[in-house]
């Protein structure tokens, strides 16, 4: 596979595609979600940095078939985080 669209696309069709989509652009919003004035400065940092990560992951995809577990694993743990900050109790 050329890519991980075309991968996606082959392999699940447009309802897999959609979905994908779909998954990215509630990432996106978890950049802009929360972002409180009581956060930590690290977590501020790495709110800021979320769309930038995003936006290199997509780019990414465009050339290469991104099934790297590290870098989903990395991806998906820094969400989780960015997330569990916005769970938690002041």
């Amino acid at each position: 596979m050329h890519n991980t669209y075309l991968s996606l696309l082959i392999e699940f069709g447009i309802p897999g595609l959609a979905l994908y989509g779909i998954l990215f652009f509630n990432l996106f919003r978890l950049g802009r979600m929360g972002s409180a004035a009581d956060d930590s400065p690290p977590l501020s940092a790495l709110r800021k940095a979320w769309p930038i990560l995003l936006c290199v992951y997509l780019f990414n995809a465009f050339f290469v078939d991104m099934a790297y577990q590290f870098v989903i694993g990395l991806m998906f743990t820094v969400a989780g985080m960015l997330c569990s900050s916005e769970e938690s109790p002041s």
